[in-house]
Parts: C-alpha cells; structure tokens; sequence
C-alpha cells in the first residue's frame, strides 16, 4: 500500500472512532475499545484508536 493510503486510512479511522467516542458513555467507550484493540489485525486502526484516548465529551 502507498503511504498515501495509509495515511488516509489511519486518518478516517481517527475521525470515526473518535467521533464514536464522543457520542456513548465513557464506561461503554472504554470496554468498546479494549475489545477492538484485542481483535482488530490492522495496524492503521490499532495506531489511530490509541490517539482517541479519552471521550471527548
């Protein structure tokens, strides 16, 4: 893949799960992303949901 893409792609995981983060309980966020940082393989997705770090309420 080019660099490109995956700056893309890391980007609109960022947006979306940050977005996603705003949007539910902190107590559901938090476990919704434990779960997705042990399931998930894709190393874009794992690198853009470690920056969502808290809820941005």
């Amino acid at each position: 893949m080019s660099e490109k893409w995956i700056d893309f792609e890391e980007k609109l995981a960022h947006i979306i799960c940050d977005e996603l983060s705003k949007q539910v309980a902190t107590d559901y966020w938090e476990e919704l992303k434990a779960i997705l940082l042990k399931e998930t393989k894709n190393e874009s997705f794992i690198r853009s949901l470690k920056k969502v770090t808290t809820k941005n309420a």
